[in-house]
């Protein structure tokens, strides 16, 4: 069952300016991200959603290629799961051709994303979290 969203994805071309907007306008400020794969901001809300804001040239391939066609936007939804293997099967069950082979185990945990053309015009990411992955340090 999906439990929650987790996060909003969005791409941006310069990622300081896009924080130090949110910053500036919202009063928002953030953990700054770089893992070798991409470099990004996450701003944590007091729902403990957040917003995950990741530089278009500075991402995975999704990413950019959803740049390239639409620009700055929002991309894509991270949905939190306690059953990954229950989501395949509401997938398989409402005609989407996923199998188990489309299951990453990545340090987030267990995905699977959903490109934009199956799900509802933007890309989904279905999270089972894992004990380590990143949480927020509310203190």
């Amino acid at each position: 069952m999906i439990n929650k969203l987790r996060y909003v994805g969005w791409v941006v071309e310069n990622l300081e300016k896009a924080t130090d907007d949110i910053n500036r306008i919202f009063g928002l400020s953030g953990t700054r991200v770089e893992n070798g794969q991409e470099t990004a901001t996450r701003i944590l809300f007091p729902n403990d959603c957040w917003l995950y804001i990741r530089e278009a040239e500075k991402t995975d391939k999704l990413g950019r290629a959803f740049y390239q066609q639409h620009g700055e936007n929002l991309d894509h939804l991270g949905f939190e799961t306690d059953n990954i293997e229950e989501e395949l099967e509401r997938l398989q069950k409402a005609g989407l051709n996923y199998t188990k082979n489309d299951i990453s185990d990545t340090p987030e945990g267990l995905v699977i994303t959903v490109p934009a053309e199956d799900a509802t015009g933007f890309t989904v990411k279905l999270i089972q979290p894992k004990p380590q992955s990143f949480q927020f340090d509310k203190t």
